[in-house]
């Protein structure tokens, strides 16, 4: 995982750094001298180490050298194939597919590589004659079609999927980016766009005149001229119809510069009474008495995140609690309920939202999670309860528990501190489970964000001239400063290129440290680990109390059932057994090889096994032995049943004289020649 400075001309380029690297996760023992294991724990313990060694997890990153291309260019790729627990080169599988989908839905090319050490590079050609549009490439293992415990979605989510645009591009001769302050506005509301213009040489364009044009429906609504200020920012203000009837809105900024008008448009994301509202207690359920987070997510008619504003209600209408949206969409406020009392929910701004939303059902007896992550390599868990009993509050992150213990439990508030300091960066799954060994609340947390790497780039000239060579020197280290190795791959483009692409697609960091571990796809996930984000960590944790949470996925864990692997792993592996056609009995000591690779002898029942070999293009395999003819086997997919069976060569009939005294060869030919004479 990485954290990217720049020096000297990294910051006239774009340098894009992925990085995969070897992670050593030390076996954790509890933070407290209290923390004791009891039959249950132990028991989970065994059940979710048998479960991950029987389908451990793979996960795979694609790395692109731009996010838009032009027909005619080819699309470039490097793939990180890991596994799911420390991300350390896969030994599961060696063969990843990849397809290029085009706009329609249809594949249009694929391509399988073999990835040596968990990594591998590939390319697609965009034919000039293929039609621009939002094109996708999807990139998978066989391994990954086999489904995972308590996921509740089909194979196809496992695996690695991201959208890349095909059109001509002009480049425009600014670097423009116009962004909303919100993500949902009605009828009346202000609309608020932060503008930025940068010259190509990122200098602002400051005290700069530029005009906005807002049309509704097609229809221009307001038009007027302004400045940016001293750091070529402007905040675009303005206040949309109060009969507002469409949500086909469209903010337009052109600017005169340079002889020539340039422009960006985006468009305002209104909404009509439309708005699909999920409330989520934190851990799960609502408790009488028990304080609790309630977070929340809002969408808008098209599934995109839309930011609100509301009030909670008791069955009188009078105000209990309010709320307001943090970051896409989502946020949490706190909530107590009361017996015999129901609640429900109206949302306050966008304005003309009619809909009334219900609370969830709020129990009589139960258990409330919280969970503040806020400390560093501490998550203090805060476990509210109506009963007095003994509960396992267990942590495990990708699939191995880093903390577990039982707790005597008494009603009201219990507080837990749980060292994180052995943890692995990435989503920590915590769950409480009462005295039966039944799951009763779960928490998704993001632990030690600090535990990646610090790439640093620095060149050894300020300015370069084109086609110049550049040389860079790169330093990697670890989250104690200390030099680490990592494997690196780097693409170079025109920073303006990527303004004008608007790309917010993830990167290496959310797509294995988040979006792996998530139902529901993450909108801008790039978003939570950009460190200039003030938002980030907080948005991050009401991202994990939202599209995180789930009902419990460990009932399939604790059950005896083991996994069913449907699909195998595919290995660069050919292997099987040489057989005497003859007496078709295995033959010991064969020779197999292919091309000039050094031979393989076969063992006493004749097997033999050929690793990492290539497929890509068919090959033949060279099979030998003395005293038999060697038997060339043509061979284009992977396959650990091979049988070859090798001849001797053939012997010609033997004939007697009459006296049979002498024994004659005589080969067939010359006895048909003497039969005709």
């Amino acid at each position: 995982m990485s954290n990217i400075k720049f020096t000297k001309t990294a910051k006239a380029l774009s340098l894009i750094i992925i990085v995969s690297t070897i992670l050593a996760w030390i076996t954790p023992n509890s933070y407290f001298k209290l923390a004791i294991d009891n039959e249950f724990t132990k028991k989970l313990k065994t059940k979710l180490n048998a479960y991950n060694e029987t389908l451990p997890e793979e996960r795979l990153y694609l790395h692109f050298d731009k996010p838009m291309y032009e027909p005619g260019e080819d699309v470039w790729f490097s793939a990180y194939l890991v596994n799911g627990k420390e991300f350390q080169p896969s030994t599961q599988s060696d063969i990843v597919h990849v397809e290029l989908i085009n706009p329609k839905g249809s594949v249009e090319k694929t391509i399988n590589l073999i990835a040596k050490n968990g990594k591998t590079s590939g390319d697609f050609k965009i034919d000039n004659e293929m039609v621009g549009g939002i094109y996708k490439v999807r990139a998978y293992t066989n391994w990954m079609k086999n489904t995972y415990a308590g996921e509740e979605k089909d194979w196809e989510k496992n695996i690695f999927e991201k959208e890349i645009q095909v059109q001509k591009v002009i480049l425009p001769k600014l670097k423009m980016k116009l962004e909303f302050e919100r993500k949902a506005f009605g009828a009346g509301d202000e609309v608020i766009a932060k503008l930025e213009l940068n010259t190509n040489d990122n200098k602002a364009l400051a005290n700069y005149k530029i005009k906005f044009v807002s049309n509704i429906d097609g229809k221009k609504f307001i038009e007027k001229v302004d400045l940016t200020d001293e750091e070529g920012i402007k905040f675009i203000k303005f206040n949309l119809p109060k009969d507002l009837a469409s949500n086909d809105g469209l903010l337009n900024v052109m600017i005169d510069y340079n002889g020539s008008t340039e422009s960006v448009s985006r468009s305002i994301p209104i909404v009509l009474n439309k708005i699909d509202l999920a409330l989520l207690p934190e851990g799960g359920e609502l408790v009488t008495g028990l304080e609790s987070n309630v977070a929340f997510k809002a969408l808008n008619e098209f599934g995109k995140a839309a930011d609100i504003e509301g009030v909670v209600l008791n069955s009188k209408n009078a105000v209990v609690s309010t709320f307001s949206s943090f970051h896409n969409g989502m946020g949490a406020f706190k909530f107590t309920p009361t017996a015999n009392e129901k609640y429900s929910v109206k949302i306050t701004k966008p304005e003309g939202i009619s809909k009334v939303y219900e609370m969830p059902e709020v129990l009589a007896r139960g258990y409330v999670l919280n969970i503040d992550n806020s400390k560093t390599s501490e998550i203090t868990a805060k476990i509210k309860t109506t009963e007095q009993e003994q509960l396992s509050l267990v942590a495990q992150v990708r699939g191995h528990i880093y903390y577990s213990s039982a707790i005597d439990a008494k009603k009201g508030e219990n507080t837990i501190n749980i060292s994180t300091a052995n943890f692995p960066i990435g989503v920590a799954q915590i769950t409480l489970f009462d005295a039966k060994g039944i799951e009763r609340a779960e928490r998704l947390t993001f632990t030690n964000p600090d535990k990646k790497l610090s790439v640093s780039i620095e060149t050894d000239k300020e300015k370069y001239l084109p086609r110049e060579k550049v040389k860079m020197t790169i330093k990697v280290k670890d989250e104690k400063g200390m030099p680490a190795p990592a494997n690196l791959s780097m693409s170079v483009v025109n920073d303006q290129f990527l303004s004008f692409a608007n790309d917010k697609s993830g990167n290496i960091l959310s797509q294995l440290l988040l979006e792996n571990d998530l139902n529901a796809k993450v909108e801008e996930p790039s978003f939570y680990f950009d460190e200039k984000e003030e938002k980030a960590t907080k948005a991050l944790d009401l991202l994990l109390m939202t599209s995180g949470w789930r009902k419990f996925t460990w009932e399939k864990i604790l059950s005896t059932e083991k996994p069913l692997l449907t699909y195998q792993a595919e290995k660069t592996i050919v292997s099987g057994v040489v057989m005497d056609a003859e007496t078709g009995k295995p033959m010991k000591g064969a020779k197999v090889k292919v091309g000039v690779t050094t031979d393989i002898t076969t063992t006493e029942t004749g097997k033999f096994t050929l690793s990492n070999i290539d497929l890509t293009s068919p090959i033949n395999i060279n099979t030998s032995a003395t005293g038999y003819n060697p038997q060339y086997t043509y061979l284009a997919d992977y396959n650990n049943n091979l049988v070859i069976y090798l001849y001797k060569p053939y012997k010609y009939p033997t004939y007697y004289s009459k006296g049979g005294n002498k024994k004659h060869k005589m080969y067939l030919q010359l006895m048909v020649l003497e039969m005709v004479l």
